[in-house]
């Protein structure tokens, strides 16, 4: 029997995505004091995306984005497409357990990168076997958990906050663009993974507004940490640090409460490593339908083998890392993502055209009639 999930909890999933993926980073440093602008024009992007694959799964009830692109655009052209969001995936995957390593490392620096790596994806691999839905009810509770450490951690680090850091306000556009797009890529455009998803939300015709309502509420949260951390630490300080939202904790002084960060450690950990489970699923779901499995589980050991053996070996070290995984992102990843599911959307739309009595074999509950 196909897994269900409800409107709430594919929000709930993204918010948590976005964070897990964005909070502890700023990859839109490059931008410098104008960080938050480069923050909203990220954000652009990734509502682009998730708006395109909403119309496309009210267009195809019950149907993921690369059923989709089989369909409209022919079997072999769909397939070959299919191949490379996977490859997508892995990247998405891989970027997300690194960046889990690295920040895990700061509080455990004697323990091996390979043994961390290990223990991630492994431990991503046992939630995973327990389903989707068991995720999406976890995912449930962990967003308010999210969201009441994420605005106590906001409010302590605006307690160093200086807005002289902040001026003069957008003096040049092009590190905003700069810092838009790396934003873009990583994690904003990395939202394509909810196309596979999508089409087990039961109430996505009835309630796709809450998706998009969750969705705002993770680029609050995200344009809120541009704001304040760059405000606290300055465009300098914020360049140079790794981790620049868990310099401004470092700051933080409560009375003989010392190490404030490491009462934080909750929330990176538990919403970096759900990113990293959703990057797992859906892998598994899109190797699922490029073969056309019975169970999504099927590749799931092969796929954390794979996983482990593709990070240890094209991510050798934390410097080649930030020097070429992250800056290939803005040239590889953001345009497929981008290119993607906005092709699928055009030929299912003429598709569309030339078969209006078209209908999905197992059409979505409450999706609203062509």
């Amino acid at each position: 029997m196909q897994e269900k999930i409800t409107s709430q909890q594919l929000g709930m999933m993204a918010m948590l995505y976005l964070l897990g993926s964005g909070l502890a980073f700023l990859p839109v440093s490059s931008a410098g004091r104008d960080a938050w602008a480069a923050t909203i024009l990220a954000s652009l992007v990734s509502f682009f995306i998730l708006a395109v694959l909403i119309k496309l799964q009210t267009m195809f009830p019950g149907l993921s984005l690369i059923q989709v692109g089989e369909l409209a655009l022919g079997r072999w052209p769909g397939k070959i497409l299919a191949a490379l969001f996977v490859v997508d995936l892995f990247i998405f995957f891989l970027v997300a357990a690194h960046d889990l390593v690295l920040l895990l490392r700061v509080f455990y620096p004697l323990v091996g990168r390979l043994n961390l790596t290990a223990v991630i994806i492994f431990a991503s691999v046992y939630v995973v076997y327990k389903g989707i839905n068991p995720i999406a009810r976890v995912g449930q509770v962990l967003a308010w958990v999210a969201i009441v450490f994420t605005l106590l951690a906001l409010t302590l680090t605006a307690t160093r906050f200086n807005l002289q850091n902040l001026t003069p306000f957008l003096a040049d556009f092009r590190p905003i663009l700069a810092g838009g797009i790396a934003g873009a890529a990583g994690p904003h455009s990395e939202i394509i993974l909810l196309a596979l998803f999508l089409p087990l939300v039961s109430d996505l015709g009835q309630r796709r507004k809450t998706v998009y309502l969750w969705y705002f509420v993770a680029v609050l949260f995200i344009l809120a940490r541009s704001w304040l951390v760059v405000g606290t630490l300055g465009a300098e300080g914020t360049a140079l640090s790794r981790f620049p939202l868990l310099e401004g904790y470092r700051l933080v002084t409560l009375s003989n409460f010392q190490r404030v960060e490491l009462f934080f450690f909750i929330l990176w950990f538990s919403t970096s490593f759900f990113a990293v489970v959703l990057g797992g699923t859906a892998i598994l779901l899109s190797l699922q339908q490029l073969f056309n499995l019975k169970d999504y589980r099927a590749t799931l050991f092969p796929a954390a083998l794979c996983a482990l053996s593709l990070g240890l070996y094209f991510i050798p070290s934390d410097i080649f890392f930030f020097d070429m995984v992250i800056s290939s992102e803005a040239l590889l990843v953001l345009p497929f993502n981008l290119f993607y599911p906005s092709l699928v959307l055009l030929a299912g739309w003429l598709y569309l055209r030339r078969h209006p009595r078209f209908r999905p074999s197992t059409p979505m509950k409450g999706a609203p009639g062509r």
